[in-house]
């Protein structure tokens, strides 16, 4: 319950100072409401994650347990507090007061709403289906249960965002695993997944803005938003615990505050607002995988072509306040506020603060860690050259089977994102002053390099590429604008059709498994992971070895995350240091704490011949156990009475 209430607390703090920060710098003559929406939930989840980060650099610093929702809660309301009376103190009457920012419609003529509201009933009953779903299951995403949700609530066992040097996916920076596991906290598994629903929504939200910024009418930005909705990667990643969704969310938000900055009007505290919400939004995206620096990178060479060309522009008005110029001194500052922990935590425990990421130049290497093709050692790289362009609907592994994880792009996007991003680099009727023509520049700026990076590294992982595909979107908005006032008819069949199709390709799947459950009775945790209940009834502290899956990992912490669990990536880690090989022997079940193994498939017994066991469940015979599936045996081990201990 503790944690409960924390987590509203903390989620109300944050919001109550996100509408302060937003009024502030984004007065309402100013603004659109999609861009307040945006900047709105874009300061939001950055407070939380600041708040965290904080805890967690004193945690390092003086080796404390301080990464709790208390404590972290209580710090946002102290900040929030702060942030009040500040702004009490500020003497009034000094707010200035900004011009507008009209976006341009597409063309004079309103074309009808008809169109999106059509398109909007398919993607809303997908979404409320899949909420639904969300809601009645645990987490079921493969890399989720891999390593994603273990790492959560290793950090909240253990109270410090610590930095787990034998294993390199557990040393990534983290936002969104983060974010997860502030819901995670309180206990109800299906909020984990769920959580991820608003940042779907935010990048919607910013596809919208984007789209309006860039000249289309309203109706074509609403079905650039709806677009991506329906776009497989971003829907199923909305109801699961994968990362990709959440960086590309905020990416996006950085391009769109930059293509704003490049249209804004000449008040240097706009210019200040839009580059200090591009460089929170950049430093979230940069805190949340390694990936995206090389994107961050792109934007900044993007930023700096702004800025440039608007000292000119200024220089030839011959009106422009020293003041327009410093704005590129707040993205700068702003940028590392929700990434710089994770760096610092790698250069604190390594001395490299890309640690694991080896930097590779001239054949060079700078840096401890991961060799690249170590990494991706289980990926299968069939794309190449041209054939890159082919549609990516799934991720082939080397161990056989497909990562299909929704990464297909959908119907929506074969039928309007790529022609409409075409009819975006050719028209010229929308940008005729000089900031327009720079917001597009720095749009097809964005897709160029997208391009270019899918060519060379991206196409290993198709949704690595999600800021890409969702640039693409955004930019179709003219097209799909222009044909809804050409042909409102066959433009809203069309859409109606192909976002219909996307949603029953999405939707389809998990309502089968559903409906499964529900038929079979199947809706307990374990029946859904099919693992023994045994392990969500263990006492607290329970050390249990994985000998079994790699999608077991977070399974076997059990119903209340009770258990700790030596995974999959730690036995390999030990298995190449000479330890925990099999057989097991007696002194290293007793170095480890272990009292359960689980196995899945194997044959032979586990372990050495000095070991007493027993074996608790054993479903090789049990004829309602599916003939395609391996056996599952789970031994306890007898030789001694452990003093529990940190496995790791």
């Amino acid at each position: 319950m503790s944690s409960i209430l924390s987590l509203l607390v903390l989620l109300v703090s944050a919001l109550w100072a996100a509408r302060r920060i937003v009024a502030f710098a984004l007065p309402t003559a100013s603004s659109d409401r999609a861009s307040r929406v945006a900047a709105f939930g874009t300061v939001s989840v950055a407070w939380c994650l600041v708040a965290t980060h904080l805890l967690g650099i004193v945690s390092e610093l003086f080796d404390a347990t301080l990464v709790r929702m208390p404590l972290i809660a209580a710090l946002s309301v102290v900040g929030a507090a702060a942030l009040a009376i500040a702004r009490r103190k500020r003497p009034a009457g000094n707010s200035q007061e900004l011009s507008s920012d009209p976006e341009r419609p597409a063309y004079r003529v309103a074309p009808t709403s008809r169109v999106w509201l059509v398109a909007l009933v398919p993607v809303a009953v997908l979404h409320a289906g899949l909420i639904f779903d969300a809601a009645l299951r645990p987490p079921t995403s493969f890399d989720g249960l891999y390593y994603h949700l273990p790492l959560m609530f290793e950090w909240l066992h253990g109270g410090r965002l610590e930095l787990v040097p034998e294993v390199w996916k557990f040393c990534l920076p983290a936002n969104s695993e983060l974010w997860q596991m502030l819901f995670a906290s309180t206990g109800i598994e299906p909020l984990i997944d769920l959580s991820m629903a608003p940042i779907g929504v935010l990048l919607a939200t910013i596809v919208l803005a984007t789209a309006l910024q860039l000249g289309a009418g309203s109706t074509g930005a609403r079905l650039a938003a709806l677009f991506t909705l329906a776009c497989p990667i971003v829907a199923l990643q909305m109801y699961s615990s994968y990362t990709d969704l959440f960086g590309t969310t905020f990416l996006m938000g950085g391009l769109y505050w930059l293509i704003r900055l490049a249209r804004s009007t000449p008040q240097p505290r706009q210019r200040i607002a839009c580059a200090a919400l591009a460089g929170l939004s950049l430093g979230v995206a940069v805190g949340t995988k390694f990936q995206f620096l090389a994107w961050t990178a792109c934007l900044l060479l993007l930023a700096a072509i702004i800025f440039v060309v608007q000292i000119r522009m200024d220089r030839t008005g011959n009106t422009a306040p020293p003041a327009l110029r410093l704005w590129p001194l707040a993205l700068l500052a702003t940028l590392p506020l929700a990434a710089t922990f994770w760096y610092f935590r790698s250069y604190y425990h390594t001395g490299w603060p890309l640690y694991p990421l080896q930097v590779r130049i001239a054949g060079h290497v700078f840096g401890s860690g991961v060799p690249l093709e170590g990494a991706t050692r289980d990926i299968r790289v069939p794309l190449e050259g041209l054939s890159a362009l082919l549609y990516p609907w799934f991720e082939p592994k080397y161990s056989g089977y497909n990562y299909s994880v929704g990464n297909g792009l959908g119907p929506q996007f074969a039928v309007f994102a790529v022609l409409g991003a075409v009819y975006f680099l050719a028209r010229r009727r929308l940008f005729a002053t000089c900031g327009e023509r720079l917001a597009k520049w720095v749009m097809l700026g964005f897709i160029g390099c997208g391009i270019a990076m899918f060519f060379t590294v991206l196409h290993l992982h198709p949704r690595y590429g999600l800021p890409l595909w969702v640039a693409a979107f955004a930019a179709s908005a003219a097209l799909a604008g222009v044909l809804s006032r050409l042909a409102p008819r066959s433009t809203t069949v069309l859409a109606g059709v192909t976002l219909t199709l996307a949603a029953a390709m999405i939707g389809l799947w998990p309502a089968k498994l559903l409906l499964g459950r529900v038929r079979d009775g199947a809706l307990s945790r374990a029946k859904t992971y099919e693992m023994p209940e045994l392990f969500d009834r263990l006492p607290r502290g329970t050390v249990v070895l994985n000998l079994g899956p790699h999608g077991m990992n977070y399974p076997l912490l059990g119903a209340d995350r009770q258990n700790r669990v030596i995974d999959t990536m730690r036995v390999l880690h030990y298995r190449e240091r000479g330890r925990l090989q099999l057989p097991l022997s007696a002194h290293e079940l007793d170095e480890y704490a272990i009292e359960y193994v689980y196995t899945r498939g194997a044959s032979a017994v586990p372990f050495s011949a000095d070991v007493t066991y027993e074996a608790v469940y054993d479903d090789e015979r049990d004829p309602r156990r599916v003939a395609s599936t391996a056996p599952t045996r789970v031994y306890r081990v007898l030789r001694s009475r452990f003093a529990l201990k940190d496995p790791s």
